[in-house]
């Protein structure tokens, strides 16, 4: 399953107005947003979060850039890989993912919950607006 996967969406027919960076929270979720595997007992789990997120976004003009933790795939949740994944290796996905986002527009980072925690990690001298949604105290 190795680093995670990584998904760019952009506008169709219109220029993009800057990018958001939809930071997780602490479910292993997938590229799309679910959780691999869950059952209707947890709703928000099982909804695609991120890939409607993302449409929604991108139909208002925006990029979108979305990602996976390791251990994490489509289907499944390799555990042993995912319990390997610590804030430091979240910190140092996260800044990777943020240099990739074009510096000549808006950069906003739109995290929830947990994602909270490693946001005063990011350069965000450089981001043009951070979006914090059921955050954790830090």
């Amino acid at each position: 399953m190795g680093e995670g996967l990584v998904k760019w969406e952009h506008p169709v027919d219109i220029e993009s107005r800057g990018s958001i960076l939809l930071v997780h929270g602490t479910a292993p979720m997938n590229i799309d947003g679910n959780i691999p595997g869950c059952d209707s007992s947890y709703l928000l789990g099982c909804m695609s979060l991120y890939k409607e997120l993302s449409k929604t976004l991108t139909n208002g003009g925006w990029s979108t850039l979305r990602y996976t933790r390791s251990g994490v795939d489509h289907e499944s949740i390799n555990w042993d890989e995912y319990m390997k994944v610590d804030h430091y290796a979240i910190i140092d996905q996260l800044n990777r993912l943020f240099k990739e986002m074009p510096s000549d527009k808006p950069r906003i980072i739109l995290c929830w919950s947990g994602g909270s925690l490693h946001i005063p990690h990011l350069p965000l001298e450089e981001a043009q607006g951070v979006v914090i949604v059921g955050g954790l105290c830090y």
